[in-house]
């Protein structure tokens, strides 16, 4: 295996890795949603906005719009507000 495969191999693993990490961050942030769907706590909305954060600098544009639609769905609110 030549230095560059080595590479793109290390490189894909951190890639699915950081996969991985976007989706636990989502499941959380749908967890803070459904724990507080009648009344969102100021803390529990500034934790879910800064992993949403997170979410739209590493994950794909496809699950950032699924966690924003989901949260939506759950509190009537949008997690951006």
């Amino acid at each position: 295996m030549t230095e560059q495969e080595r590479t793109e191999e290390q490189l894909e693993e951190a890639l699915d890795i950081i996969d991985d990490m976007m989706k636990e961050i989502g499941g959380l942030i749908i967890t803070i949603a459904h724990s507080n769907d009648d009344f969102i706590c100021t803390e529990c909305l500034r934790t879910a906005q800064t992993l949403f954060g997170l979410m739209k600098d590493y994950a794909s544009e496809e699950d950032v719009t699924d966690i924003r639609e989901r949260w939506k769905d759950i509190t009537g609110r949008d997690i951006d507000d």
